[in-house]
């Protein structure tokens, strides 16, 4: 396969990046650190520029969350359920103090067609107000993955045997700078109850960075650990 067309498709060796993406890739490794939690990372920020409050537009998804849970109650059930199992499993902390400053993500649920997960809520990095930047907009997404899947394919069917994992939970498994926190707030107000203010304190699904920030988590990991053949 010559090499014009993996150009063509977006594939090129690992080692041609761009200056922005090396920049990217340095700075995330180098905010990789061990704590007895597991693995912490920073957000890679573009710049000094940071995301201005939408709280306001938080808010008024919010209301409009809660009309939809007013009419199904079996929706505002599931999505509960969401929310504490974060709770538990520590994935998100209540910011006691609630401050307007800060982003906020809004949210919604896509229902599955599953017995143990039947509600997935999917966070919006992408919000922003009028004349303001989002958070994504304010990241850098790291490197095009697509660049190296040819190497993977290929590597992939070099050995006698392969493994297969379903990964999709590992981005809660990478722990965000504390830092970062006020950067991925959301609300949350149960059925005529309290309001409440939350923050992720792990790797959100849904911004830009997830999976740059996952992949340089693993290749810390294996760096150290010893990378499999």
């Amino acid at each position: 396969m010559g090499g014009g067309f993996l150009d063509r498709v977006g594939i090129a060796p690992s080692e041609q990046y761009t200056v922005r993406e090396a920049e990217a890739m340095r700075k995330v490794s180098q905010s990789v650190v061990r704590n007895p939690e597991g693995y912490q990372v920073s957000l890679p920020f573009g710049s000094d520029a940071r995301p201005n409050t939408n709280y306001r537009n938080a808010v008024a998804h919010l209301e409009s969350l809660q009309t939809k849970f007013r009419k199904d109650r079996e929706y505002f059930d599931q999505y509960q359920g969401v929310i504490d199992k974060y709770l538990e499993a520590g994935f998100i902390s209540e910011v006691k103090e609630p401050k307007i400053e800060g982003y906020y993500m809004p949210h919604f649920g896509i229902k599955k067609d599953s017995r143990t997960t039947p509600l997935r809520i999917v966070f919006n990095a992408s919000a922003k107000s009028k004349g303001h930047k989002s958070l994504n907009e304010c990241l850098i997404p790291g490197p095009n993955l697509v660049k190296v899947a040819y190497h993977l394919l290929i590597k992939f069917r070099l050995n006698e045997y392969a493994m297969l994992a379903d990964i999709s939970k590992a981005f809660h498994l990478v722990l965000l700078d504390p830092r970062n926190a006020k950067y991925t707030r959301f609300l949350w107000r149960e059925v005529a109850g309290r309001a409440f203010t939350f923050a992720f304190r792990v790797v959100v699904f849904g911004i830009t960075a997830s999976p740059f920030l996952l992949q340089q988590v693993l290749n810390c990991h294996f760096e150290k650990e010893g990378r499999p053949d």
